[in-house]
C-alpha cells in the first residue's frame, strides 16, 4: 500500500566510524500518516575491500527526554546477490514504539562473502568455512594412516649390537664379526630347549587370559558409561530445546508480530501480540494494534460519508490519537455544514426539505426552532385543533388537550417534537417534525395506524379515518376505506365523517366519499366539487364540504340541514373550517363568521377579536388570539373549552 511518511529525527552525520568496512551513511525516524505507527530507516554504505554478505545493525528507541524506549532491537540486512562492487548500499527498515522521538544505532556484525582462494570472515575477524578449514588440514599431511601402519620398524637389535660390540678379533674370526660356531654353544642347549617352550607357551597362554580379562572389563565399563550417558544426553537435549523454545522462538514471533503491524495488518499484529502471554511489551503492543486497527476502521467510515459512526469509533478510542477531540471537531463541522446545507434549502424555498434538515441536527445552534418555524411556514397548519376534544400544540413541540378521554384520545402527554395537531372525534392525531405521525385514542377501526407513515407534511383526523400528506403530494389514508390511490400533486387534505377531500397545486378539489361501518358510501353531494378553481383551502365537515377562494369568498357543497353551507355572501376571509354541522371564517380583520347548527353556542363567536386561527370540533369551537392564548364557545360538559390557561409559548 501507498504510504506517506513524517520526519520526526535525522541522525547526525558521522554516526559511525568512517573507517569501517560498513558505516550508516543515513538514518531517519519517520511516522506514518496513515496508522502513526513509528518506523526507523537506516541507509548502510559497504566501503571496506572484502565484499559483505551481511550486516546486523542494534536500534534503541529514545523518548523525548533521551531515555530508553522498549527494548533494544536488531535487524540485518542480507545481499540479494553479488555485485563485485566494493561500495555497496542497503537499507533496513525497523519498527519503533510509537512513543519513541529519536534513537540510536550500532552496527553489531558484518559478514563477509567467501573469496577465490577460500577466505571468509566476519566483524570481528573470524575463521574461514568448514570446508576450507578441512582442505587446508588436508593439505599439511597428505600421508592416509593406512600408510603409516604399513612401514617397517627401523628400531634397532640391541642384543646383535650388543653380541658385536663384544667380539674381538681371533685366528677363527679374523674379522672381529662375533659370529659363533656351532661346536662353541653349550651341549646342554639342546636338551633344554623343549623345557623352555613349554614354559614359555605356558606364560603366553596366562598372559592371553589377563589380557583379554581385561579386555572384558573395558569392555563392560565403556558399555556402562555408555547406557548411563544416553539418559543424560537426553535430558541435555531436552533442556536445550526448551531453553531455545523460551527464547528463541518468543524473540521470533516477537519480530514477527512487530512486522504485522508495520505492514498495517493491525487485527493479525494484535493476535500475534496476544498469543505471547505478556512476552516483553506484548500486551502493550497488542492493545497499540487493536486501537490502530479501530482508527484505521474510523477513518474508512468517514471516507464513506458514515459520519455518525466514524465520531462514534473515534470517542469510544478515547485519547489514542486525540480520537475523541477530533471526533469532536469532525462532528462540529458536520453539524455547521448541515446546518448552512438548510439554510440553502431554505433560500432555495424547498421547504419540507429544509425543515427535516435543520431537524437532523436540533440540538446545533437554534436549529430546532428554524425548524417549527419553517414548518408552521410549509403547511400553514394551525397550531389547535377541535373535536371530540381540544388539542393544542406548544413551540416546544410539546401537546396538551382538554375534553373527552374515554378511549385515551387526550393522552399527549408524553409527544415531543410535535409541529401540527388534528383532532378526529374518536382520536387525536400529532405530526412530528421528522416526517413521522402519531397517534392515540379509538383505533376500532385502525383510524390510529399510523406507525409506518413517512415524509408526511400535513395530517386530518376524521370520525373513524386519518389522512396524511405526504411531500410528494400524494395521500396515505388509514380506517374507514376511501380510495385516494390516485390522488397527485396534493398541497391540503381534510377528512369528515363520509368523505375526504384534497386541494391540488393548480387550485382545483378532488374529493372522495368513504364506506362506513355498514359497508354503505353515503352520497349527500358533498363530493360535487369538479368546477371548483381559484381554492386555497378546503374543509370537511360530517357530510359537506367548504372551500376558501382566492378573492376571499367561501363556496360550500352537500347537506345543509342547518344551513351549514349558508357561505355565499362571505367576504374578506384568510381561513375556513368545518366540522360537525357548523362552519366558521376567519376574516381579514381577525373577527370570526360562524354558521350552521348552535344548539350549544358552537356559532357565538362574533365578540372574539384579534384571532389568528380557528378550528371546529363536534359541538365546540377554538379560536387561537395573536397573543397567543387560546378562547372557546359551544359545548362543555365533559370540559373540552377548558382552555383559559392555554399559551403557545
Amino acid at each position: 500500500m501507498n504510504r506517506n511518511y513524517t520526519k520526526l529525527y535525522e541522525l547526525p552525520a558521522g554516526a559511525s566510524e568512517k573507517e569501517a568496512p560498513v558505516v550508516i551513511r543515513e538514518g531517519t525516524l519517520l511516522r506514518d500518516d496513515t496508522t502513526d505507527s513509528v518506523l526507523a530507516r537506516l541507509h548502510l554504505q559497504c566501503k571496506g575491500e572484502k565484499p559483505v554478505k551481511k550486516v546486523v545493525v542494534s536500534v534503541q528507541a529514545l523518548n523525548g527526554n533521551g531515555s530508553p524506549v522498549g527494548a533494544v532491537e536488531e535487524a540485518a540486512w542480507d545481499r540479494a546477490e553479488e555485485t563485485g562492487s566494493k561500495e555497496e548500499y542497503g537499507e533496513i527498515e525497523l519498527m519503533l514504539p510509537w512513543t519513541a522521538h529519536s534513537f540510536t544505532a550500532e552496527i553489531k556484525e558484518v559478514v563477509f562473502t567467501e573469496k577465490d582462494d577460500g577466505e571468509t570472515g566476519s566483524g570481528n575477524g573470524t575463521a574461514g568455512t568448514d570446508e576450507t578449514a578441512s582442505e587446508a588440514g588436508r593439505g599439511a599431511d597428505s600421508s592416509s594412516p593406512d600408510e603409516d601402519l604399513q612401514k617397517p620398524s627401523e628400531e634397532p637389535d640391541t642384543d646383535t649390537t650388543e653380541e658385536k660390540a663384544g667380539t674381538e678379533p681371533s685366528a677363527d674370526d679374523p674379522d672381529g664379526a662375533g659370529v659363533k660356531r656351532e661346536e662353541d654353544l653349550p651341549a646342554a642347549a639342546d636338551e633344554c630347549a623343549p623345557e623352555n617352550e613349554e614354559a614359555e607357551a605356558e606364560e603366553n597362554t596366562e598372559d592371553d587370559a589377563e589380557e583379554e580379562e581385561e579386555g572384558e572389563e573395558s569392555r563392560f565399563s565403556w558399555k556402562t558409561l555408555l547406557v548411563a550417558a544416553i539418559p543424560a544426553v537426553l535430558i541435555l537435549s531436552g533442556l536445550l530445546a526448551i531453553l531455545f523454545m523460551l527464547k528463541i522462538t518468543p524473540d521470533r514471533n516477537y519480530r514477527n508480530a512487530s512486522s504485522l503491524y508495520q505492514e498495517g495488518r493491525y487485527e493479525e499484529a494484535a493476535a500475534a501480540f496476544d498469543a505471547m502471554n505478556g512476552y516483553k511489551d506484548s500486551d502493550a503492543r497488542a492493545a497499540e494494534a487493536r486501537n490502530a486497527k479501530a482508527y484505521v476502521d474510523a477513518v474508512q467510515l468517514l471516507n464513506e460519508g458514515k459520519y455518525s459512526e466514524a465520531i462514534k469509533a473515534l470517542r469510544k478510542l478515547g485519547s489514542y490519537q486525540n480520537s475523541a477531540a477530533r471526533a469532536d471537531e469532525i462532528e462540529e463541522n458536520l453539524l455547521s455544514a448541515a446546518y448552512s446545507e438548510a439554510e440553502t434549502l431554505l433560500a432555495q424555498s424547498r421547504l419540507f426539505e429544509a425543515a427535516t434538515a435543520f431537524y437532523r441536527i436540533a440540538e446545533y445552534s437554534d436549529a430546532r426552532e428554524r425548524c417549527f418555524a419553517v414548518w408552521s411556514e410549509l403547511t400553514k397548519q394551525e397550531k389547535i385543533s377541535a373535536g371530540i376534544q381540544s388539542l393544542i400544540c406548544l413551540r416546544d413541540g410539546t401537546c396538551e388537550a382538554a375534553g373527552e378521554n374515554s378511549d385515551g384520545e387526550c393522552d399527549v402527554a408524553d409527544w415531543k417534537d410535535i409541529i401540527a395537531v388534528s383532532a378526529g372525534s374518536s382520536a387525536a392525531v400529532g405530526l412530528r417534525a421528522d416526517g413521522t405521525v402519531v397517534a392515540t385514542g379509538d383505533n376500532s377501526e385502525g383510524q390510529c395506524d399510523v406507525e409506518g407513515w413517512r415524509d408526511i407534511v400535513a395530517v386530518s383526523s376524521g370520525y373513524w379515518n386519518t389522512a396524511g400528506l405526504k411531500a410528494d403530494g400524494t395521500v396515505v389514508l388509514t380506517g374507514h376505506p376511501c380510495d385516494v390511490s390516485d390522488w397527485s400533486d396534493i398541497t391540503q387534505v381534510s377528512t369528515g365523517i363520509f368523505h375526504t377531500v384534497g386541494l391540488r397545486k393548480d387550485s382545483s378539489v378532488v374529493a372522495a366519499r368513504a364506506v362506513d361501518y355498514t359497508g354503505q358510501s353515503h352520497d349527500y353531494g358533498q363530493c360535487d366539487v369538479e368546477t371548483w378553481g381559484n381554492i386555497t383551502q378546503v374543509a370537511a365537515g360530517m357530510s359537506f364540504t367548504v372551500a376558501l377562494c382566492s378573492n376571499g369568498t367561501v363556496v360550500a357543497a352537500g347537506d345543509n340541514t342547518y344551513g351549514q353551507c349558508d357561505v355565499g355572501e362571505w367576504t374578506d376571509i384568510v381561513a375556513i373550517d368545518a366540522s360537525g354541522w357548523h362552519t366558521v371564517g376567519l376574516k381579514a380583520d381577525g373577527t370570526v363568521l360562524a354558521v350552521g347548527l348552535n344548539e350549544n353556542g358552537e356559532c357565538d363567536v362574533e365578540e372574539w377579536t384579534d384571532i389568528v386561527a380557528v378550528s371546529t370540533g363536534n359541538a365546540h369551537t377554538l379560536g387561537l388570539k395573536a397573543d397567543g392564548t387560546v378562547v372557546a364557545v359551544g359545548n362543555n360538559r365533559d370540559g373540552r373549552c377548558d382552555v383559559e390557561n392555554w399559551k403557545i409559548r
